[in-house]
């Protein structure tokens, strides 16, 4: 079918359901809504189209609702994706976070720049190199080079989570940029596992020799704090941590986690971003995320 009348059949119905968007009766209006969210993504352009031409702020707050509950659908696809793939990339993670929150970002301009940053460190790594000395390659290009800081003085400005801003401005939220260090390095096939350290963001290098999503990390080597230039430290680090803030030892706060465990802290963070904001509907949106990482049914 020519691509023009496919979108003209499209473009039809929509307008159509546009058009009955002033329904009074909350129930019809629901109904009406429903069938145009269920258009999908591609009704986002129409329904941007018809809202610079409306004047009504009745009118306005609906058609930016209904955009906005489109395009949270489609993000929330996309996680559903990425929890069924194999190896839960965490760069395409924070891509797919900050396309929810930037809804115009340009994806191929963040994907291309993401690549060519990768090629960079992969140009000095080779298989002579220990697992200390790819450790501090990683640190040199990702704190210095790229001088990608962490920044703790305002946690709810949203520019300090969300991965095209971070790459712009060089500064991150904790978790942000413990999260882009560590998709990294597991891009770069680097055996570096997070560690569910409560009030910490480290990592584990461990004995295997490449990063594998089968999650299979083998023996931890050494620990590392990305947020702290990349220090290397080991075991008795965090036995001091915990006593002297007087937290009784647990297992966990020792052994690798997956990376589903840091995509549910990176969404509780986000949610705080939203919550600070008075955006409870971002808020509800982001709940029902952290609900498909961890794998429960929605209400």
């Amino acid at each position: 079918m020519d691509p023009a009348k496919q979108d003209k059949q499209f473009r039809n119905p929509i307008y159509s359901l546009i058009s009955m968007i002033d329904e009074p009766d909350p129930a019809i209006y629901e109904k009406i809504s429903d069938s145009i969210t269920s258009l999908g993504s591609g009704a986002i352009p129409v329904l941007e189209d018809v809202a610079e031409n409306s004047f009504d702020p009745e009118i306005l707050n609906r058609l930016e609702d209904l955009i906005r509950t489109i395009h949270a659908e489609g993000i929330i696809n996309d996680l559903q994706r990425w929890k069924v793939s194999e190896n839960h990339d965490l760069i395409q993670f924070l891509q797919i976070l900050s396309k929810y929150h930037y809804r115009k970002l340009d994806m191929v301009q963040l994907n291309d720049r993401i690549a060519a940053m990768q090629k960079e460190i992969w140009l000095e790594l080779n298989e002579n190199l220990t697992s200390l000395e790819c450790v501090r390659l990683v640190n040199h290009f990702v704190l210095r080079t790229w001088s990608i800081l962490p920044d703790s003085s305002n946690l709810l400005e949203a520019d300090l989570f969300f991965l095209n801003k971070v790459l712009e401005n060089k500064k991150a939220h904790p978790a942000a940029l413990g999260t882009f260090y560590l998709g990294f390095c597991q891009r770069l096939t680097l055996p570096v596992f997070y560690v569910g350290l409560p009030e910490n963001f480290i990592l584990a290098y461990t004995s295997q020799p490449h990063f594998k999503p089968e999650f299979k990390p083998g023996e931890i080597l050494f620990y590392i704090n990305p947020l702290l230039e990349g220090v290397i430290f080991n075991k008795v680090e965090i036995e001091r941590y915990l006593e002297q803030h007087e937290i009784p030892v647990q297992p966990q706060f020792f052994e690798v986690a997956d990376n589903l465990q840091v995509g549910v802290l990176v969404l509780r963070e986000m949610q705080k971003i939203y919550h600070g904001s008075g955006e409870q509907n971002r808020v509800s949106e982001v709940q029902r995320m952290i609900g498909i990482i961890e794998g429960r049914k929605e209400d």
